[in-house]
């Protein structure tokens, strides 16, 4: 269809790419329902140290780029302050996975609930980590911690789908 379109009305390589994309997925969940949700997120859960380890020093200069207005923090400070930051989290979800193994073997749903309130304990550390790290107001705060967030998710859903591209 698009060989019948004049060229300056074709879709762009990035649109075609886009488009190639979508086809596949629909085809594969049309074909496979749940296979495909538990292999996704699979390997989902397997790329994000990868994703962490790579997106380091780009949420680092991200950082540098949101707080860009104090002068004694450098680029270094914002790296450790992220390598902090990652450690309490993969600390946190070690605490996670391990109600989830005591929700198995006990069967009990209490564990169930502390381990999905891991993730707002997760969200939460993160705020309070800011806060207390760059020592500004919390309206500042909640406004840098949204805006980060959003382009830390950003980046690492770029850098997941690049991974599935390069796999396929």
């Amino acid at each position: 269809m698009q060989a019948a379109l004049p060229p300056g009305k074709r879709d762009g390589w990035l649109k075609k790419i886009y488009e190639k994309k979508a086809l596949g997925i629909k085809q594969n969940i049309l074909s496979n329902d749940i296979r495909v949700y538990t292999k996704l997120a699979n390997e989902f859960m397997h790329s994000i140290p990868k994703m962490m380890f790579i997106l380091l020093p780009l949420i680092a200069l991200l950082l540098k780029l949101l707080y860009v207005r104090k002068k004694q923090t450098f680029y270094v400070d914002h790296a450790i302050f992220i390598i902090h930051l990652f450690i309490a989290i993969y600390i946190l979800w070690l605490i996670s996975y391990g109600f989830d193994s005591l929700k198995i073997v006990t069967g009990l749903k209490l564990f169930s609930w502390l381990s999905g309130s891991m993730f707002f304990v997760t969200l939460f550390y993160q705020y309070k980590a800011m806060r207390n790290f760059y020592e500004q107001s919390r309206l500042k705060t909640i406004l840098k911690y949204c805006l980060f967030n959003l382009l830390e998710f950003f980046f690492g859903c770029c850098i997941y789908c690049d991974g599935i591209n390069k796999k396929e």
